[in-house]
């Protein structure tokens, strides 16, 4: 049986791709080979014999080889491992493996991080068995919420949208693409990040691949909002109806914003366009759509009679409407059209040739602006539709009766025409009236015209194709120039010489498929010819003219790109731009975008060998084995660097696939010479070397003594692969070289095992003791943690606070948990994180670093559910200092002495403006009843008793109300505050004794209207747990019903007509409720089938300044039962509030 060392002997390739050809055929061979025997992973043998035994092991299954080569500090073997172990992430039967509780205690403290991270990515890019995704979700929720959310695509569709739910604003988007598309995912996240401008609409991309029915429904709220959204394409609008084949044209007439309207109208047809037009004639909401520049397009494509009927009746003869309850299309859309028609003659661009001429000349006859008469005669062209037949009639009338227009109009009008026809298919007849009018416009004089820039003309007919944008941006009189110059070459006509001098660079690269191969042949040439008589004419080496002559160059590279010519067939010109860059770059000028062009057309210009790039000369070593390249780069030792990136991929390859030839060949250069270069590649040396380059340079003898070569070495620690341990670094250095080692143990630290934080932390705080430097503590903090979960990062933080009475450690050890505490999000992790801070606050003394007390001065990061405690665990210990002024200062800014609180109230309240944006947090946000209580008799019972507040200026406490009442359900449902019922009962109830009833009637109410929905929110929100959303609804339906039986009480005890102070009252109420959730609430009303007051409140509550479309059920179910109601009265109502502004 061969050996493997044998087997990896025989790689005699030459080039990499051999290389990898003959390993291929290695593993192949050792895999059928039943004899051959897998050996642990040794360090001392090559890279070849060890990869080998790894892929084998791994098509043979053996996961115990496997994840014994996961542990390995050798990265090479043990991401190879990883990208080879998709078998054991799928098969269920390793799941006893490739789980969170066996990868965290058996794994993760004997892998590299970069291993470990790697371990984690390919489970989540692999697993897809939603269960098992699940559990890693919540491992690393608890340790990183930012990594955690990653997986979330992968999870179960009741998780990630119950994620979506609480942690929305700290998804990106890159996850959201990952989603799957029968998940309500993407959207629930468009819904809950609705404020969020920005991220909204990159998300709407997202959700309209996702799911394009949630997208329809999302988008229509947002326009609904009044959001600017970016218009949709062509090609989007005609993907979004494909994909929606159930949908009518009424249902897309609500996006008639943003959607492309061409396609959208060619998509149904004129039976639907023509119902669309009847039904929304009379909607507010839709009166855009009666634009001409909306419109024309739904007419454009009715049936030829109607459309006809329309124009000539309606838009341009402006008949007297009938009208009648019948749905008529003519007397429809004319009844909505006759306000918005102020430009009649747009209409006959639709009309024959014939009519249109016959309509336009009348209006032009009586016109008497001129730039009006303008657009007028380009509506005329239009009409033509690219008959030229018809084009020659319009111009032969043009001149005949409107060549002494401005100069101004007539260049409009010129512009037009050459935007609208391709004037190489012009026959001769034509072409000279419109050479009439070039002569006209100055373009055959010498002197130069004003002439303004092009503007296309802004009615142009359905289906006309654009002009390029090149030829649009130029000034008119070069338009007018080129589009001579080109009809004369093509057409065989002689150039007046003074249009070539006029004439500025254009390649014509628009008409390269328009014309034939013979017309392409004399255009280029014709081009090409006056180029380069320009660049013989010039200096190649006068430096003052270096911007005309690259200006010269671009334009002959850019001529030939656009020609798809090939440079090499015209050597002299290949030459002269050769030499021209030689010598201006020698005379140091900027050539990049002489050389950006070079490159975009795929060409070299023969250079010296020093501008090859570094990366290029080493990848042809290893793809050619050009042993001249190889000498070059083994010569060039001063100007590289091994930590360059590229040149680190080089060393790995030569190590692995030249282990004893040129990896051994570099490293005899770099070392066996005088003058050693101790830049060396030390990813090339093996462990064995390592440990005598550290017995020739660490030994105990000269220990003490500093030399280049040992700070060379400690420098690169990290770099040797396998990785050095940290115990080992620490070995080598005392406490004045951390400055040397430092970048080293840095690096180190990421391999370390976290669960031996303890040990690294205090050890660092010893050899770093001379120089006072915390930055390798710090650091040592962050790595370990990250990768522990909640409880052993507490654990191992309360540890370390026990094991050290440094100052500086101690801060960091402070800091972190202070950190933790801060990022915290869920109840359990925020108590138990605040039960180890408050221990270390208690344990703090007056001697401890002075940044103890300015970190814990500014709490605005503290949860708010312990930011009571957490203030009076603060001030206790400011008691305890000598200087009481800490303790002063913290009280102050945070007010936290009822007193400073009080007084703070007064002096608003004697402003002229106030505003109680404290307030509100100080009274409601806290998890305890009587802390509440105690701060609400404190702040608000005074005002209460105050009479002069309560019955003359009752305003100041009524915007307080509001204040509480706008942000309390708010920090209900997702603060997890205390619910404020006995404090608004108490308030109710003083209030009720305090104020005359009849005067306070709408303040009153709304007081008992509010205590009633903070009862249901209470209820609701201990009964639906953890969905917001869900608990608001239910809340306002269970309002809803509350509302109906409260005015039946109120009605019985008082009489009909308190309807409209209770309706006063619910505005009062629902003050910031947005309107959708006002819908549920009214909804629930009339689902109570109330009596005819309940219908008038709600006729005086309901919105009316945001138009609803039919296709708002609630909504219009809602204004059904008005409208079907028995009552005259509510009937009259329905229509005096609602028929004008909403059609059914």
């Amino acid at each position: 049986m061969r050996s493997e060392r044998t087997m990896a002997l025989e790689f005699q390739a030459e080039t990499l791709a051999e290389k990898y050809r003959s390993f291929n055929k290695a593993v192949d061979d050792a895999t059928s080979d039943a004899k051959y025997d897998i050996k642990c992973i040794n360090y001392d043998e090559t890279d070849m014999d060890n990869l080998i035994r790894i892929e084998v092991a791994s098509r043979r299954k053996k996961y115990d080889f496997i994840l014994d080569v996961f542990k390995c500090k050798d990265t090479l073997y043990a991401l190879r491992a990883i990208k080879l172990s998709k078998w054991l992430i799928i098969n269920d039967e390793y799941k006893h493996i490739i789980n969170p509780d066996y990868i965290h205690k058996n794994l993760l403290p004997h892998m590299t991080l970069k291993a470990f991270n790697n371990l984690m990515l390919k489970i989540r890019l692999t697993l897809r068995d939603a269960n098992r995704v699940d559990e890693f979700f919540y491992y690393l929720k608890d340790k990183d919420l930012k990594s955690a959310l990653k997986w979330l695509p992968y999870c179960s569709v009741e998780l990630s949208e119950e994620i979506i739910h609480k942690f929305h604003d700290k998804i990106t988007l890159s996850t959201l693409e990952k989603f799957r598309n029968q998940s309500n995912c993407v959207y629930i996240y468009c819904k809950r990040n609705k404020n969020d401008y920005n991220n909204i609409l990159k998300a709407l991309n997202i959700l309209k691949v996702n799911n394009v029915e949630r997208y329809l429904e999302f988008l229509f709220d947002l326009i609904d909002a009044s959001y600017y959204v970016d218009k949709l394409s062509a090609k989007s609008t005609k993907r979004l109806i494909k994909r929606c084949p159930h949908k009518t044209l009424s249902d897309f007439i609500c996006f008639l914003k943003i959607i492309h309207i061409p396609t959208l109208v060619k998509s149904f047809s004129s039976e639907e366009i023509q119902e669309v037009l009847i039904k929304h004639s009379q909607s507010k909401r839709h009166e855009s759509l009666y634009k001409y520049d909306k419109l024309k397009y739904f007419v454009a494509c009715l049936p030829l009679e109607d459309k006809l009927d329309l124009i000539k009746n309606v838009f341009i003869g402006k008949i007297k409407p009938v009208y009648s309850n019948e749905s008529d299309l003519r007397n429809s859309t004319m009844i909505r059209c006759l306000t918005n028609m102020n430009n009649a003659y747009l209409w006959c661009e639709f009309l024959s040739f014939d009519d249109a001429f016959q309509e336009l000349k009348q209006f032009i006859d009586v016109e008497s602006n001129p730039a009006k008469k303008t657009y007028m005669l380009c509506t005329l062209l239009s009409s033509t539709h690219r008959n030229y037949d018809h084009i020659k009639v319009v111009l032969q009338y043009y001149v005949n009766s409107h060549l002494h227009e401005g100069f101004k109009f007539k260049t409009q009008f010129l512009q037009h025409v050459l935007h609208e026809i391709n004037t190489l298919k012009l026959g001769a007849d034509p072409w000279n009236l419109l050479n009439i009018l070039f002569y006209s416009v100055g373009v055959y004089s010498k002197i130069e015209n004003s002439f303004p820039k092009y503007k296309p003309n802004p009615f142009i007919i359905i289906g006309r194709h654009r002009r390029s944008y090149e030829k649009r941006k130029l000034q008119s009189d070069d338009i007018f120039v080129n589009c001579i110059i080109l009809y004369n070459i093509i057409h065989n006509i002689d150039i007046p010489e003074i249009l070539l001098t006029k004439f500025k660079h254009a390649t014509f690269k628009e008409f390269n498929n328009r014309i034939t191969d013979e017309d392409k042949v004399k255009l280029f040439k014709f081009l090409f010819e006056i180029l380069n008589s320009k660049l013989e004419k010039q200096d190649m080496k006068d430096i003052n003219n270096f911007e005309g002559i690259m200006l010269t160059i671009k334009n002959i590279l850019q001529l030939f790109k656009d020609w798809n010519k090939k440079i090499y067939d015209y050597p002299k010109i290949l030459t002269k731009i050769q030499e021209v860059r030689t010598f201006f770059l020698h005379e140091k000028y900027d050539c990049s975008e002489l050389d950006n062009l070079i490159k975009s057309m795929k060409f070299k210009l023969e250079t010296e060998k020093s501008a090859t790039l570094p990366e290029d000369l080493c990848m042809n070593v290893l793809k050619m084995n050009h042993q001249d390249l190889f000498q070059l780069i083994t010569k060039r030792d001063s100007s590289w660097k091994y930590n360059r990136k590229p040149i680190r991929r080089f060393f790995s390859k030569l190590r692995c696939y030249w282990h004893g030839s040129m990896a051994a060949e570099f490293k005899r250069i770099r070392l066996n010479t005088d003058k050693p270069n101790w830049d060396l590649p030390w990813g090339l040396f093996t462990e064995k070397e390592l440990q005598e380059l550290l017995q020739q340079y660490f030994s105990i003898q000269d220990i003490n003594t500093a030399s280049k070569e040992k700070i060379e070495i400690a420098k690169h620690l990290h770099l040797f692969r396998p990785c050095v341990s940290l115990e080992t670094a620490f070995n080598l250095f005392k406490e004045n070289e951390i400055q040397n080692f430092a970048l080293s143990i840095h690096s180190l630290m990421y391999n370390m095992d976290p669960f031996k934080v303890c040990d690294i932390f205090i050890k660092l705080q010893y050899l770093c003791s001379s120089c006072k430097k915390t930055s390798l503590q710090k650091h040592c903090l962050k790595v370990a943690l990250k990768r522990l979960n909640y409880e052993e990062k507490t654990n191992a933080l309360k540890q370390m606070w026990k094991m050290t009475d440094n100052k500086l450690s101690r801060f960091l050890v402070f800091q972190e948990t202070f950190a933790l505490l801060c990022e915290a999000t869920d109840s359990p992790i925020i108590f138990h994180n605040w039960s180890v801070l408050s221990d270390f606050i208690d344990n703090l003394t007056e001697y401890e670093d002075s940044r103890f007390i300015k970190l814990l001065s500014n709490p605005k990061d503290i949860p708010n559910v312990i930011l009571p405690e957490y203030c009076e665990t603060v001030q206790r210990f400011f008691k305890t200092l000598t200087d009481i002024t800490h303790f002063q200062e913290f009280t102050k800014k945070l007010m936290l002495d009822p007193e400073e609180k009080v007084k703070e109230l007064h002096k608003i309240l004697t402003k002229k403006h106030y505003s109680f944006y404290w307030l509100e947090d100080y009274i409601l946000d806290t998890s305890s009843e009587k802390v509440q209580m105690e701060r609400y008799e404190k702040l608000l019972v005074p005002l209460i008793c105050d009479e002069k507040i309560m019955l003359s200026e009752k305003q100041p406490f009524i915007e307080i109300l509001r204040s509480l009442y706008r942000h309390l359900e708010y920090k209900i449902l997702h603060g997890k505050v205390v619910v404020p019922l006995a404090m608004f009962t108490d308030i109710q109830r003083r209030l009720e004794e305090r104020l005359p009833f009849y005067e306070n009637y709408v303040f009153l109410t709304s007081g008992r209207l509010f205590l009633g929905y903070l009862g249901l929110l209470d209820k609701n929100s201990k009964q639906l747990i953890d969905d917001p959303d869900e608990i608001t609804h239910q809340t306002q339906i269970d309002f809803g019903v509350f509302c109906a039986d409260f005015l039946d009480d109120e009605i019985e005890k008082h009489f009909p007509t308190i309807y409209m102070s209770f309706s006063d009252a619910l505005t009062f109420m629902f003050h910031a409720t947005d309107n959708q959730k006002e819908m549920h609430f009214i909804d629930a009303i009339l689902s109570r089938n109330p009596r005819a007051e309940c219908f008038l409140t709600i006729i005086h509550d309901l919105p009316r300044k945001t138009y609803r479309t039919p296709e708002d059920i609630l909504f219009c179910g809602i204004l059904e039962k008005i409208r079907t109601h028995p009552s005259e009265e509510i009937r009259m109502l329905y229509s005096n509030y609602f028929i004008k502004t909403d059609s059914l």
